[in-house]
């Protein structure tokens, strides 16, 4: 599973920071596989068990750069 999120502060788009990525399932974690910026987007890549197919996943796509923060948390259902 692949998320990415355009993360913005006064309007500039941020294309560096510290990319942090959550996600549980049935309240155990997912494993990352990737994390960073990749072609200006805070990107995460799961690797989501093949048990998972019609779970919800429970994430959360964290930015830090400098004292800026920034959270985007998701749910989905897992196809």
């Amino acid at each position: 599973m692949v998320s990415q999120v355009v993360v913005t502060r006064k309007g500039e788009r941020l294309r560096q920071g510290r990319v942090a990525c959550h996600g549980r399932i049935d309240g155990r974690r997912v494993a990352v596989l990737a994390h960073g910026f990749r072609h200006g987007k805070a990107t995460c890549i799961w690797q989501l068990p093949a048990a998972a197919e019609g779970k919800l996943v429970n994430a959360v796509v964290v930015v830090k750069q400098g004292r800026t923060l920034a959270k985007a948390p998701f749910r989905a259902h897992v196809s």
